[in-house]
């Protein structure tokens, strides 16, 4: 009888794992998965086999998605003759069937969607109210979606719509992207033409019981040359609990150089061919 109780017991038991570990597998969230931001094209490339050029162009993989994260504003051609762009893409094994949407954060990153709509036509496609009155008149055969507020558009991934700003004397409409980490939101940006502090406060108002834990991107600060005017806009990211930033494309060599010397935040250097992972 004793020898009877064991097994029944052991029976429950493995039931029960057996179970609880079907729940597990199938209750995966955004959270559980690496996030990894692949910088397919900027203005330098982290190696001479990378092409490089004015704009900026990233992959960003989490889960089983892929979102292109704007296009570059002027893709160099190779020696062999080939797009830059799609060049580091083959060389980080990326491949542009296997995007799922298309965001453009403002005027600047569209110029390579039409090419990429030849290789992905049924991507969705995420634009500004600007680039959708002056780029769409010609026929693109795809509806482009413009969001009227923040607009979770995969799982974990939420786009923030458009802020008015200034570009070389333009307004410029721009909006950006935000992922869910458990590391806290992490802040993928095009040029920050609309600032950053503007960016910082949309954030803080979604997410207001999470610290920001990386911003990633453009900051347009390259016509800048008083560092410490740099210097406190990294103060301001460190009072508001900012951990790690990510500067590229438009941020400047001495925003760069003084964000590698700011000992209060960390700091990851970005170029074509770099792929940030966050576990």
């Amino acid at each position: 009888m004793i020898g009877d109780d064991k097994m029944k017991w052991a029976v429950i038991v493995l039931i029960i794992l057996i179970v609880f570990s079907g729940c597990t597998n199938n209750s995966t969230s955004i959270a559980d998965n690496n996030i990894v931001i692949h910088t397919a094209y900027d203005y330098v490339g982290k190696d001479d086999s990378f092409a490089a050029g004015d704009g900026l162009a990233a992959i960003i993989e989490i889960g089983d998605k892929k979102i292109l994260f704007d296009t570059p504003y002027k893709d160099q051609t190779t020696e062999l003759g080939e797009s830059g762009f799609y060049s580091n893409m083959s060389l980080m094994n990326l491949e542009a069937t296997d995007v799922d949407a298309v965001v453009i954060t403002h005027t600047h990153g569209v110029n390579g969607l039409e090419k990429f709509l030849e290789k992905k036509a049924d991507a969705t496609v995420f634009v500004t109210s600007d680039i959708e009155t002056k780029y769409y008149e010609r026929d693109f055969n795809i509806s482009p979606v413009v969001i009227d507020g923040v607009t979770e558009i995969e799982k974990g991934v939420f786009l923030f719509p458009e802020q008015e700003g200034m570009a070389y004397g333009d307004v410029v409409q721009e909006q950006f992207l935000v992922l869910e980490s458990e590391k806290g939101p992490i802040v993928l940006v095009g040029c920050l033409h609309q600032g950053l502090e503007n960016v910082i406060q949309a954030v803080e108002d979604e997410f207001a019981n999470k610290n920001i834990y990386m911003i990633y991107g453009g900051f347009h600060y390259k016509f800048e040359r008083d560092d410490q005017v740099l210097i406190e806009k990294l103060d301001y990211l460190r009072e508001h609990n900012v951990e790690v930033v990510a500067p590229c494309h438009c941020s400047g060599e001495l925003f760069k150089q003084v964000s590698m010397e700011y000992q209060d935040l960390e700091h990851i250097e970005v170029s074509a061919g770099v792929s940030v992972i966050i576990d």
